[in-house]
């Protein structure tokens, strides 16, 4: 047999989608002298110039996203681990006393922590060690764990410093990325209509798709 081999892929699709785009153009009265590749891209072209969108349509998608992000609080933490639960209570005992939390952080076994005053930055509970989590849950900002909290294979006391809620990407991090997904969508909205009055039959072997597409109403 001549031609290729078609898998159920998107290489499929896409000569499928070039058919579609290419029956389109015919009815749209295009040059059907062309081939089906210039037809699709000409169809294309046109749709694309007549649903262009631009840097408001894509600040307006971003918040839209964002309105209807789910708010998780973060916490920001600060924490000492230790080897042993005996050192974690005699830390827990010191503050108990009213030492600045900051006097016992040279005993941290965390170099990162340890080198930033004990600061773990603004965490999520979901990517907390459970323990570590339940621990958070129970403080309220400026107060720390009365009792040692296991961690790993270690103990940790905690402080909770702060809590806001849950942020969101900035808008210049995810600008790209909301772009390529508008311009998906627009390239749907061209598309699926033809697929979805088209009689698609897919022949397996090196038979190319065949689109049967039927009449408009």
């Amino acid at each position: 047999k001549r031609g290729f081999k078609l898998k159920p892929s998107a290489a499929a699709d896409e000569l499928i989608t070039r058919e579609l785009l290419a029956q389109e153009a015919i009815r749209q009265g295009k040059d059907k002298n062309l081939d089906k590749l210039e037809l699709a891209r000409l169809v294309f072209k046109e749709y694309a110039q007549a649903n262009a969108f631009g840097e408001d349509d894509v600040r307006k998608e971003y918040d839209r996203i964002k309105a209807d992000a789910p708010k998780k609080p973060e916490y920001k933490v600060r924490a000492i681990v230790v080897k042993t639960e005996d050192e974690a209570a005699a830390i827990i005992a010191g503050l108990n006393a009213g030492k600045p939390f900051s006097s016992f952080v040279a005993k941290s076994i965390d170099e990162n922590s340890k080198n930033d005053n004990g600061n773990m930055g603004w965490l999520e509970l979901h990517a907390l060690d459970p323990a570590f989590a339940g621990a958070l849950m129970q403080l309220k900002p400026g107060a720390y764990q009365k009792t040692p909290v296991r961690l790993g294979a270690g103990f940790s006391v905690v402080q909770l410093d702060e809590v806001r809620e849950g942020g969101f990407p900035e808008y210049s991090e995810v600008r790209e990325q909301l772009i390529a997904k508008i311009r998906e969508e627009r390239r749907d909205g061209l598309i699926k209509p033809l697929r979805d009055k088209a009689k698609i039959e897919r022949f397996s072997g090196y038979e190319a798709p065949k689109v049967v597409v039927r009449p408009l109403h």
